[in-house]
């Protein structure tokens, strides 16, 4: 992730403001986020768009694997547990670390929004999932959703309807809560061995 973009808007959609992002956004997550909705758009008419946060244990970074293998298995879990139910699913994380050095991950889920109608399910699923690759019986609070916006906390997430009137400004907003993934500030310090964001793969 070297090229960064600095700007209010990409593509056409307004981006996250925040002091956070002053230092700009890394371009490749950018276009990765674009891909990822453009891409469900056209797969479903209806398409529903979460975030959430994926932290460990306070002070247990000795405890854990410094790698992302973590992270993977997590996401394979989710991937498995969608696919099982026939729910089309698309991802994209990023690592970041918080001021205190500990690594978290942020994700942006997109699936079906013919068969997901909140998020609050997702957040369930995903503690439990999280657990599990962690070892812990009690992860509440490691994981939880972003409800930085009204209309986002009600359901937990954002549908996006095709033929809605609206689409074009419902999915401008999802873009703008996304781009909060690519902003620059809390990557730094990343090994060069180990990636910093990934996504699913598109057909």
């Amino acid at each position: 992730m070297r090229k960064v973009f600095c700007g209010n808007s990409y593509n056409g959609f307004e981006l996250s403001s925040s002091e956070k992002n002053n230092e700009g956004f890394y371009r490749e997550i950018l276009q990765a986020i674009d891909s990822l909705f453009n891409d469900m758009l056209m797969r479903h008419g209806k398409v529903f768009f979460s975030m959430f946060v994926l932290k460990y244990p306070a002070g247990s970074a000795s405890l854990y694997p410094n790698d992302n293998s973590l992270l993977s298995r997590f996401i394979e879990a989710l991937s498995l547990f969608y696919k099982r139910r026939k729910v089309d699913l698309r991802y994209l994380w990023v690592r970041e670390f918080s001021s205190t050095g500990q690594v978290h991950y942020h994700l942006i889920l997109l699936l079906n929004g013919d068969l997901i109608q909140n998020g609050y399910g997702i957040l369930q699923r995903a503690t439990e999932l999280w657990e599990g690759c962690l070892g812990i019986e009690d992860g509440q609070g490691l994981v939880h959703l972003c409800t930085m916006d009204a209309d986002y906390a009600r359901y937990g997430g954002i549908k996006i309807i095709r033929n809605d009137p609206e689409v074009q400004q419902v999915q401008s907003k999802c873009y703008e809560l996304a781009s909060y993934l690519a902003k620059c500030y809390s990557k730094g310090g990343l090994p060069p061995y180990l990636n910093g964001f990934g996504s699913s793969r598109l057909s």
